[in-house]
């Protein structure tokens, strides 16, 4: 096949049914660009060797290899069915500041509702150059079993999670998906120590100065939360917000997943989800996994993974987004466990080799023993004798390796499903690829942007501006939005 170029003509070479492809310069010059243009053109898009193609171009004689087939890792899809908070934000950003009191992010369920799909298995396929794929596995219907938390089960296809009590679902930053029953406290102080419960928590009035609540589950505060140490694993919804009248206070508030309050006020909160808060962040720490949604944030450090939207930046705020601007320290110490069980995975496999390899010598040497005891004219009960001997030595071999292979197969189900787990979580990281700050009012000068490699500190007060990543070289930028109408007090 030849593939003509604006100033040459390249030929290229099809071998291993299209899992490779070689080419050659033969007419003319050409340079890189030129080169994967035609390949492009030619429909040849993955598995590109631009090593190779640098070399062609510069004149390199031989069939080269310019694209080969890759192995892609194509994670679950799945549909998250009690609740849609990837579209909670998607709208017009002045209508997403202006509804931000509506939208609920804690999933009240019935036993038996509908609470995730599994739309299509994972799975590995081969990508030739030209696109044709080829599925080498996919793990099927029991990647739902990977999705499954506390109190809930699979449908009789094995498609559907479906919850198994009434009670709030959740879904951790790994995809898993639980169901915790309600259990309701009028007030949590100081005097109730560390509540520690598997239930999801709805308090009637407020979590005073002083409390300490560690949960794997969700909690709905109707009242007011003052300075206290919060580990949620689930969602924290606090109606009238969080607020420390005084900075001398300490505060600590850890949410799995995502945080709904009026506001936050001289707190430090961490979320691995969503913060929507609907008046003000003031004077507080924020450090947030995917996306805020606050009218206005004032004198405030902000980190932020995926997006911020708000109508206001003022009083020296600082502001990290993008790549590394929000570490998950859970996530970073269940990666090490999974490292950790994948070496042990790789070790048992290969004492089970090892167990078979002295099976099958112990048999050899069964069988030749007993060849030469019958060359040797030997009685049958001295052949009897020898042969037993063998068979208690190989029923401990095989005893081990059938131990061996127990503990081979509960840790190889452990690895699939944490790798199932980091997969859902790392495909979810890969979705902020472009994250941004979305100003829609004012913005002080003097406010600090931190991004992957650069920061940017506005040298003015700036209106309606829009701060993002350069895609080439991830620097800061801030450009100027459309015209947009500004909020007023009304809508906040």
């Amino acid at each position: 096949m030849k593939l003509n170029l604006p100033q040459g003509t390249l030929e290229l070479t099809s071998l291993r049914k299209g899992e490779l492809l070689l080419g050659e310069l033969v007419d003319g010059e050409a340079t890189a660009e030129e080169i994967t243009s035609g390949l492009e053109r030619a429909g040849i898009k993955h598995g590109l060797i631009r090593a190779s193609i640098q070399q062609v171009a510069k004149g390199v004689k031989g069939q080269i290899p310019l694209a080969a087939s890759v192995i892609q890792v194509h994670p679950a899809q799945v549909k998250l069915d009690y609740m849609d908070d990837r579209a909670l934000l998607d709208g017009d950003p002045l209508t997403v500041l202006t509804r931000l009191h509506e939208m609920p992010i804690s999933g009240t369920v019935m036993a038996g509702d509908r609470l995730l799909t599994l739309v299509d298995s994972s799975k590995r396929i081969r990508l030739k150059p030209n696109g044709n794929q080829t599925i080498l596995d996919q793990i099927g219907p029991r990647e739902i079993d990977f999705f499954s938390g506390k109190n809930v089960e699979p449908n009789t296809e094995r498609t559907v999670l479906i919850a198994k009590q009434d009670g709030l679902a959740q879904r951790s930053s790994q995809g898993v998906v639980s169901v915790y029953p309600i259990e309701s406290y009028r007030n949590i102080s100081k005097a109730h120590k560390v509540v520690v419960t598997e239930h999801s928590m709805l308090i009637e009035r407020d979590i005073l100065k002083g409390a300490r609540i560690d949960i794997p589950a969700s909690a709905i505060v109707r009242g007011i939360v003052r300075p206290s140490h919060l580990e949620i694993g689930g969602d924290l919804d606090a109606r009238l917000g969080l607020d420390n009248p005084s900075r001398g206070d300490e505060t600590r508030v850890r949410v799995g997943a995502s945080v709904r309050a009026a506001q936050i006020r001289r707190f430090k909160v961490w979320a691995g989800g969503k913060v929507l808060v609907h008046r003000i962040i003031d004077q507080s720490e924020v450090t947030c996994f995917d996306t805020i949604a606050c009218p206005r944030i004032a004198e405030s450090e902000i980190a932020v993974g995926n997006r911020l939207i708000t109508n206001s930046i003022v009083r020296d705020c600082e502001i990290r987004f993008g790549a590394g601007a929000v570490q998950d320290e859970q996530i970073e110490r269940f990666r090490n466990k999974h490292t950790q069980h994948s070496r042990r995975h790789r070790d048992i496999h290969l004492q089970l080799l090892q167990s078979r390899t002295t099976l099958e010598r112990l048999q050899e040497k069964a069988a030749g023993s007993l060849q030469t005891l019958r060359s040797e004219g030997q009685s049958p009960k001295a052949m009897v004798n020898v042969l037993r001997r063998y068979l208690l030595t190989m029923e401990e071999s095989l005893k081990n390796y059938i131990s061996q292979l127990e503990s081979l197969v509960q840790v190889e189900e452990l690895v699939e499903r944490e790798q199932a787990e980091l997969t859902y979580y790392d495909t979810m990281v890969r979705g902020f690829e472009q994250p941004e700050v979305l100003v829609l009012g004012r913005l002080d000068k003097g406010t600090r942007f931190i991004g992957p490699v650069d920061e940017l500190v506005t040298q003015r007060m700036e209106q309606n501006v829009r701060i993002d990543l350069d895609p080439e070289t991830q620097k800061v930028r801030l450009t100027q939005r459309p015209p947009d109408r500004p909020l007023d007090d009304e809508d906040i």
